[in-house]
């Protein structure tokens, strides 16, 4: 019997054992789960399953299940955090041994040193529901005093998170960039998706970030996972999410990893070629199957219809060979680029996903999943704390009343990346080196400045995403404050990444006040399609794996 795509899933999915972990993260899959394959076959792939349930024995252990109320009062996470602005630094000429004893001098400092406040304060602990509780427990997040306060808008969260980056330089007396995570972002965005779009439920596309803490955060929201790999598939289920919860969103896979899924109980996927259909037929025959069909929106960031989607004159043959092979196909799903902006796209889309609909039924297939795929632009809040998705949510509503009206047995889901792993994200980047420079007859002065991440870190987002960065200096506070007319003072600006490549520029002539070495460059809305592309290229540790995080919830 074909298990397609669960129903909109409450919070009791997320299996929670009574195991506790003593790391603030655990990232460790259980030894009854499939691993990652060399060459996996399905013989060496087959999923034992717990005798007390299916999806217990994939259940992550958490660091601790949430106690009674806190003993502190409500501005005990203020208190903290004011008591780690109180650590003592070291004279801007100094590094970290300098500040030691001569004999002490060849020991080295522990890189990085946790800010002492991680507890939610009672009115906090109070709003959040059980499993969100303890999956930002687990993480070890910072919750901020906003978090406590409630108020102040967005313009209140970017002050809070700026103040906890210059907290942790001077905590952790760092000379390495690092991202800051705010886990509170991704819980106001689900909620607002929801209230934007109530009849689509979001499956989170894995590799636009696939941070641990980002999809433990959303597993226990009850959102599903839009994976295109094994090893998505695997972090996925290492959070104790249930296989029904996850779509394997690829069209052409290999496979071994096709057997993989077959043995993980992922029962649900895209095809756009015969050649698709008879892998499946071949390697996991019970799967529910969505035509993915081909619809652009030709203002999208990054096109996919040049690789992607059955072209509509193509869907009665291939609807034809699924038939003939004995498939399941259970809808249509459809992407009209990553970074779409046109509501009418999506239209579109709709309206030939109706088509495709009206001839599998006709055929015989029980079409009851509608996929209305990615393309969300990145989730952020106006001043008012609204998320604007530029009219795409309203088009959307009134295309699936027209075309899909409400029958109690359609399932819509869609695949947002850069919706929630957009504005969650703070990357800072430390300035290793700056030289200065005069250009032009009238001698204007420029500077240059050499920071901790590139084009083959997480600023590959430039090339393969074509990202608009926006980006803000940080002074840090190991170094002499400095006077506000020389902040104010702008001038041409190029970032220059750490690699040897001279292609390595992360921007241009944007301007920015006089710098120093030891100061730092925020880079805010930096979570989509950026540390999840970084590789370590010169040697360089900039990969997703060996970049610092905390995660905060502000």
């Amino acid at each position: 019997m074909v298990s397609p795509l669960a129903a909109p899933m409450g919070l009791d999915h997320l299996q929670l054992t009574d195991k506790v972990a003593e790391v603030a993260c655990c990232d460790v899959v259980e030894d009854n789960l499939p691993t990652i394959s060399g060459g996996s076959s399905v013989d060496n792939v087959m999923l034992e399953r717990a005798a007390s349930g299916e999806a217990e024995g994939l259940a992550l252990a958490l660091e601790r299940a949430v106690a009674g109320p806190l003993s502190a009062d409500a501005e005990a996470a203020a208190a903290c955090l004011g008591a780690a602005a109180d650590v003592a630094v070291p004279d801007a000429a100094e590094s970290d041994n300098e500040t030691m004893g001569h004999d002490e001098a060849d020991v080295p400092a522990p890189k990085f040193r946790k800010l002492s406040c991680s507890e939610p304060p009672p009115s906090v602990r109070s709003a959040l529901r059980p499993e969100l509780l303890a999956a930002l427990e687990a993480r070890n997040t910072t919750f901020l005093p906003t978090a406590a306060a409630g108020a102040g808008g967005p313009a209140a969260t970017v002050v809070a998170v700026e103040d906890f980056c210059r907290r942790t330089i001077a905590a952790e007396q760092t000379e390495d960039n690092f991202y800051v995570y705010n886990l509170a972002t991704v819980e106001k965005l689900y909620h607002a998706w929801g209230a934007m779009m109530p009849r689509v439920h979001p499956c989170y596309a894995v590799k636009c970030n696939p941070d641990e803490g980002l999809l433990a955060v959303l597993a226990a929201l009850g959102a599903g996972f839009d994976c295109a790999s094994e090893a998505e598939m695997a972090a996925v289920l290492a959070l104790g999410v249930a296989p029904e919860r996850i779509i394997y969103a690829h069209p052409c896979k290999p496979p071994k990893q096709i057997r993989w899924a077959a043995a993980a109980g992922v029962n649900l996927t895209t095809f756009d070629t015969e050649s698709e259909l008879h892998k499946m037929a071949a390697h996991h025959p019970g799967s529910a199957m969505l035509l993915r069909i081909r619809a652009d929106d030709p203002a999208a960031r990054c096109q996919l219809g040049n690789k992607y989607g059955a072209e509509l004159a193509a869907v009665p043959h291939l609807l034809e060979t699924a038939a003939s092979l004995g498939l399941a196909v259970h809808g249509v799903s459809f992407h009209v680029g990553s970074g779409a902006k046109n509501p009418a796209a999506f239209v579109a889309a709709i309206e030939s996903a109706r088509q495709v609909f009206d001839l599998g039924l006709a055929m015989g297939f029980d079409m009851d999943i509608l996929d209305l795929g990615g393309g969300f632009c990145g989730g952020d809040f106006d001043g008012a704390g609204n998320v604007d998705l530029g009219g795409v949510p309203a088009a959307i509503n009134a295309a699936l009343d027209q075309h899909f009206p409400e029958d109690g047995k359609l399932r819509i889901i869609a695949e947002p990346g850069r919706y929630f792993a957009e504005a969650f994200a703070t990357y800072a980047c430390f300035i290793n080196g700056w030289r200065g420079r005069t250009v032009g007859e009238a001698s204007e002065q420029h500077y240059d400045y050499f920071i901790t991440d590139g084009l083959y870190g997480s600023m590959n987002c430039l090339v393969y995403d074509h990202a608009e960065m926006a980006l803000r200096a940080l002074r840090s506070p190991l170094l002499p404050a400095v006077s506000a007319s020389d902040d104010a003072a702008l001038f041409p600006t190029t970032l220059f990444g750490p690699t040897c490549d001279g292609l390595d520029t992360v921007c241009r002539d944007v301007p920015m006040p006089r710098l120093r070495n030891g100061d730092f460059v925020l880079f805010p809305k930096f979570g989509a399609y950026t540390a999840a592309g970084a590789v370590a290229f010169n040697g360089i540790a900039v990969d997703q794996a060996s970049v610092a995080k905390h995660y905060i919830y502000a």
